[in-house]
């Protein structure tokens, strides 16, 4: 079996606080602007510094704040994304005391997400205030700071878990396959679904899709599963919740897309982690392909 493409990481993994005085804070990226002037470079996400609302900042904006931590991102409305690289943001902030009562800003998108409300009832943010930027609304800030953590941080990480109530637990023997169901975002799906379903029936192993669960299912589904299987995605990022157990990681990867993002949790995690290759692949990276049922058939044979 040939081994995945990965795509490597080829920016400089950097963690940093950096604080900005008299700026305005553009709603589509969350590029900090002076005197009408982008100040390029300024959020987490250089190379998605695309097209802000220019004309915005020249005027002078109706909300004036006097602090606030920038929480935007360019995908911030993505789970992964939001617990992995938005979320270890308020963790850098604690750390280098930021005053708890700066509010922290986000985006609309983020805060229309489930996921989103569901954290912040759970104490995500603690006593924090969060102030949503609306859509097209430029906003000013006397001081603003951007926060960018280092990627896959397990300290940020079990720094989240507590704030959201994902405690250790003892061993379980759960099994469970993290399914793209038909909320996914993308239309990557397993064509040989019912399939591979009844394979995995036959080993004991339970469906779970995370769009029909609330955060605090998620964690709990997740937090007692001692094997997780599903297709590359979001709904793998629950890995994290499995804390300071023993747990196996299967991951089904289309052959143009493979992201080690998973394997980089696991390995950092202690997990035993394997990969098996989807086959029949469609012509776009969003395709739909078949999951080898033979090799993961083998994989599971193995473990029992």
């Amino acid at each position: 079996m040939r081994p995945p493409v990965v795509q490597l990481q080829r920016e400089p993994d950097i963690a940093y606080i950096r604080q900005y005085d008299g700026v305005t804070i553009d709603p589509k990226t969350g590029l900090l602007f002076q005197n009408g002037q982008a100040l390029w470079g300024s959020t987490d996400f250089p190379q998605r510094e695309r097209t802000p609302l220019f004309h915005k900042h020249l005027f002078r904006p109706k909300k004036q704040l006097d602090r606030a931590i920038v929480l935007h991102h360019a995908f911030d409305n993505n789970y992964f994304h939001f617990l992995l690289i938005i979320a270890p943001k308020l963790w850098l902030a604690q750390c280098h005391g930021i005053d708890p009562h700066v509010p922290a800003l986000v985006s609309s998108r983020l805060a229309a997400q489930p996921f989103f409300e569901d954290a912040v009832n759970l104490g995500l943010f603690g006593d924090r205030e969060i102030i949503v930027q609306g859509k097209t609304e430029v906003v000013a800030a006397r001081r603003a700071y951007t926060v960018r953590s280092h990627e896959y941080d397990l300290e940020a990480a079990e720094w989240i878990c507590d704030k959201l109530g994902a405690h250790p637990l003892e061993s379980s023997n759960n099994r469970i396959y993290i399914h793209r169901g038909s909320k996914a975002a993308n239309a990557r799906h397993i064509r040989n679904q019912s399939e591979l379903n009844q394979l995995l029936t036959r080993y004991g192993i339970t469906f779970f899709d995370p769009q029909e669960h609330s955060l605090r299912q998620q964690i709990d589904t997740v937090a007692q599963a001692s094997l997780i299987i599903g297709p590359h995605g979001a709904g793998l990022t629950n890995m994290m919740f499995r804390r300071k157990a023993p747990c196996r990681v299967i991951e089904l990867l289309n052959p143009s897309w493979c992201g080690a993002h998973y394997y980089l949790m696991s390995k950092q995690r202690g997990y035993e982690y394997h990969w098996v290759l989807n086959k029949n692949e469609g012509a776009s990276k969003q395709a739909s392909a078949d999951a080898d049922l033979e090799a993961i058939e083998k994989l599971l044979c193995a473990m029992t």
